[in-house]
């Protein structure tokens, strides 16, 4: 019986250990980046295209000791490309896509108990959930919208990367508040099947959230 008590007891006290250096949050932000696309979508005065749009994340933060963490995230993003006139048509067009990424990141952290910089870096991993071209009426008097998936064999549907950024975290007790920048280095390409083009999606994403640790 005492046997069974102490093996309880050590538990229940590493389970508080760890607990104690565990925190769990949510992390919102607007990505951004110029990519070289095939020329359907591109403006004919450039050779890039802007592609901007939203994500979410649910962050997970381990504390490994006073200065670093590890920090995975599994985060939905939604990006288009920047809208170019159709040929020969009064409609605009362009690129929609979405995917699902798992940043798995490293945290280093330099600062008071209250007010902390950190420095983050580690890879991405992104699965493309849905791609379609959307094309836009500029017509006011038939303002349609048309929307065609684009057939998932016909590009990378996996995308790898690197993440390198910075931020800042506010400390109360055991909650934080956090804003941070950071640049996607990607190594795979995200193919288009428009005349063979591609979207090389390089790119900047600033975000803040908040996390809870307990």
């Amino acid at each position: 019986m005492k046997k069974y008590t102490l093996v309880l007891t050590l538990s229940l006290s590493a389970f508080y250990v760890l607990a104690q250096d565990f925190g769990t949050g949510v992390r919102f932000g607007q990505n951004w980046s110029t990519n070289t696309i095939s020329e359907i979508f591109k403006d004919p005065d450039s050779t890039d295209a802007y592609v901007t749009g939203l994500s979410a994340a649910a962050i997970f933060d381990f504390k490994i000791n006073k200065y670093t963490a590890f920090q995975p995230e599994i985060r939905y993003s939604e990006s288009e490309t920047g809208y170019a006139l159709a040929p020969d048509s009064l409609s605009e067009m362009g690129l929609v896509f979405s995917k699902i990424e798992i940043p798995t990141l490293f945290k280093v952290k330099v600062g008071t108990d209250v007010l902390k910089i950190n420095l983050l870096a580690g890879p991405n991993f992104a699965f493309i959930n849905n791609a379609y071209n959307e094309v836009r009426s500029t017509n006011p008097e038939d303002p349609t919208v048309e929307k065609t998936d684009i057939d998932k064999s016909t590009y990378n549907s996996f995308e790898y990367s690197n993440i390198a950024g910075f931020g800042l975290t506010i400390i109360f007790n055991d909650f934080a508040l956090f804003a941070d920048y950071r640049y996607n280095f990607k190594f795979r390409k995200f193919n288009s099947v428009r005349q063979n083009g591609f979207i090389n999606n390089l790119g900047s994403n600033i975000g803040g959230g908040f996390i809870f640790y307990y």
